[in-house]
């Protein structure tokens, strides 16, 4: 369906661990009753830590929660980057992406966030939206409209 196109696209983004070619990291994935729940992505070169990868799920075994840890090489450990969290609702699902406030050892709120909304039939909209942090509400900037196509 139309909807599992537009959350494969999706997710075949957000799982793009660490924005580089495949040539220059390895990826060390673990699972757990059948579902990736770790990802630690090395340097090829020298196989030193980048990213980590956390994933959680809800009962239906979809992707609720996407947290992503940065190697700090100076404590040698890793340290809170971001999350990405998934919110589904009967007609589409919301993406919404936000960072660590190390002052506050919390997550801010969300900088970015995306809703996917089945409109009608093979036809999803979506919506981008912006943290507008001076007015603390969100700025659409972008929508498009993601058609299909029977196959024949």
């Amino acid at each position: 369906s139309l909807f599992t196109l537009a959350a494969a696209t999706v997710l075949s983004m957000c799982f793009n661990f660490a924005n580089t070619p495949s040539d220059e990291v390895i990826n060390n994935a673990e699972s757990s009753n059948a579902k990736v729940c770790k990802v630690e992505v090395y340097q090829n070169k020298n196989l030193s830590p980048k990213f980590e990868y956390r994933l959680s799920y809800d009962g239906q075994n979809r992707l609720v929660n996407k947290e992503a840890y940065k190697w700090n090489t100076n404590t040698m450990d890793w340290e809170h980057y971001y999350a990405m969290t998934y919110n589904y609702s009967e007609g589409g699902y919301t993406i919404a992406r936000s960072y660590w406030d190390s002052k506050t050892q919390a997550y801010k709120l969300p900088a970015f966030k995306a809703i996917y909304q089945i409109e009608q039939g093979k036809v999803v909209s979506v919506a981008n939206y912006k943290l507008d942090n001076k007015k603390s509400t969100y700025v659409l900037t972008e929508k498009i409209i993601i058609t299909g196509q029977e196959k024949g």
